[in-house]
C-alpha cells in the first residue's frame, strides 16, 4: 500500500511538472501532439510498512506525449515511467524496477487538470528477494482524481504477504 501512496505522489508531481513544461508550446491546431522527456531523483524514507524505516533511492525517467485540441487545451496526456530503485534497511539492500504507463484523460474543458488517471503495467517496484522469490505488483488502476478514489483495480496489487516478505528480506 505504501507504494501506491508513493506512486500517487510521484505521479502527481510528474503530471503537473510535465504539463507545466508543455504549456509553453506553440499555438495549437486540431490534436497537436507534443513530446517531452525528463528524469528526476527519488530519495525518500518509508516508515509505514515495516517496524523499521526503509531508505528508498533511485531515479525515474518519464516520456510524456500530450495531445491538445484546436484551442490549446489538453485532451489526454500519456506518460511512460521507468524507475530503478534501491530499498535499504538494517545493512541490507534490495534493487527493484518498475515500468508503467499512465493515461490522463477527461480534462476540464476550461484548461484544468484531468479527472481520470489510468495506470497499467508494473505499477509498483518489482523486488527480487534473496534466496529466491519475486514480488511483483502489476495490473491496472483507474483513479477518479475529483474524488481521490480508485474506481477500478485489477491485477496482482498490494498483498499483505508481499509486505511481510519485503520486511523479512530487509531485516
Amino acid at each position: 500500500m505504501w507504494m501506491l501512496l508513493f506512486a500517487r505522489r510521484v505521479s502527481l508531481f510528474v503530471v503537473f511538472t510535465g504539463l507545466m513544461a508543455l504549456t509553453g508550446g506553440q499555438s495549437a491546431q486540431a490534436l497537436t501532439v507534443e513530446h517531452d522527456e525528463f528524469t528526476f531523483p527519488v530519495e525518500e524514507t518509508v516508515d509505514d510498512i515495516c517496524a523499521f524505516p526503509i531508505a528508498l533511492s533511485g531515479s525515474t525517467s518519464v516520456r510524456v506525449t500530450a495531445f491538445r485540441d484546436d484551442e490549446g487545451n489538453f485532451v489526454k496526456v500519456i506518460l511512460h515511467f521507468s524507475s530503478t530503485l534501491t530499498q535499504s534497511a538494517n545493512g541490507k539492500t534490495l534493487s527493484s524496477g518498475e515500468r508503467f504507463n499512465e493515461f490522463d484523460v477527461d480534462f476540464d474543458p476550461n484548461g484544468g487538470a484531468p479527472s481520470t488517471i489510468v495506470k497499467t503495467g508494473v505499477i509498483f517496484a518489482t523486488f527480487r528477494l534473496p534466496g529466491g522469490g519475486t514480488i511483483v505488483e502489476a495490473g491496472r488502476i483507474v483513479e477518479d482524481v475529483t474524488t481521490d478514489s480508485i474506481v477500478f483495480e485489477k491485477g496482482n496489487l498490494s498483498h499483505e504477504g508481499d509486505v511481510s516478505a519485503l520486511c523479512e528480506a530487509l531485516s
